[in-house]
């Protein structure tokens, strides 16, 4: 017999993949694990965190400039990141978890960053890449522009040449993945 958190976990899955409410899905998998989490309260944290967000993005002039803004939020001023020191902690892998600790998996990291990504209008989706998950905004052809105009400042700005990668008018966050020394934990390339 199916729990009710079950059926509504069945009922998202049906959804085609832009309508899927990642983080409700995430929350009902950690609810049946752990039966005390209150779904709806995760669902408000998290629309919180989105509102917060909200102005930053909206304000952004081009695509690479809102997903930077987006980043800037959720890395810097909200402090997301990947656990690095205690990365078998289970509380990484449920999403409730990494809205009170603002540490996770970067799984559970991506989920949080498609699903805000969504709510903000931008069209994102979670991409399994070998050792690592990540976060895809598709619709960001001013990268090149960009990089272009970083190289003539003289490399600065958010988005790092040497690791950026042109091929369409996608970008990929890289989140909760260990950064070098003084960077922020999200990598942005293009993808």
């Amino acid at each position: 017999m199916q729990s009710e958190i079950s059926h509504r976990f069945h009922e998202l899955a049906m959804l085609p993949e832009t309508q899927q409410g990642l983080a409700e899905g995430a929350l009902i998998v950690a609810a049946e694990v752990r039966p005390e989490i209150d779904v709806a309260s995760g669902l408000e944290a998290l629309s919180e965190i989105t509102e917060r967000a909200r102005p930053l993005v909206e304000a952004a002039r081009t695509p690479s400039a809102a997903v930077d803004a987006l980043n800037h939020a959720l890395f810097e001023l909200e402090r997301f990141r990947g656990n690095q020191d205690q990365y078998d902690d289970p509380r990484n892998s449920f999403l409730d978890e990494v809205l009170s600790r603002r540490r996770g998996l970067p799984i559970t990291l991506s989920i949080l960053y498609v699903e805000i990504a969504r709510q903000l209008g931008l069209e994102a989706y979670g991409i399994g890449f070998p050792g690592h998950f990540l976060a895809k905004v598709v619709g960001v052809s001013d990268v090149a522009e960009r990089l272009l105009e970083q190289q003539a400042l003289g490399g600065q700005g958010q988005v790092d040449a040497s690791r950026t990668h042109l091929a369409g008018d996608s970008v990929v966050v890289a989140v909760g993945v260990e950064a070098e020394q003084g960077e922020p934990e999200s990598v942005l390339t293009a993808r």
